[in-house]
């Protein structure tokens, strides 16, 4: 998937939240919004590790129910992992 298409499929995502769900959770919910995709690789001696970061912007950077249900429902829909990073 090209960055463009992951950051439509999370804000697809985030659109269909239920926000009772994150009701105690720090989110602005008017501009939360995929900002960024970053395309990261990590290498070590013996192997390399590539994936892409989906950058949210607009919640609690300490809100990791938050990125686990946002990379579940991206895994569940487009079958592609993805890391996801929440900020302010």
């Amino acid at each position: 998937m090209t960055g463009v298409e992951i950051a439509k499929g999370v804000n697809e995502i985030i659109r269909g939240i239920d926000k009772d769900d994150f009701r105690h959770a720090a989110i602005n919910w008017g501009d939360l919004k995929c900002n960024s995709i970053e395309v990261c690789q990590e290498v070590y001696p013996q192997v390399t590790f590539s994936y892409k970061k989906v950058i949210i912007d607009e919640a609690d950077p300490q809100n990791g129910k938050f990125c686990i249900y946002i990379r579940s429902e991206f895994k569940k829909r487009f079958h592609e992992d993805i890391m996801v990073v929440t900020e302010w």
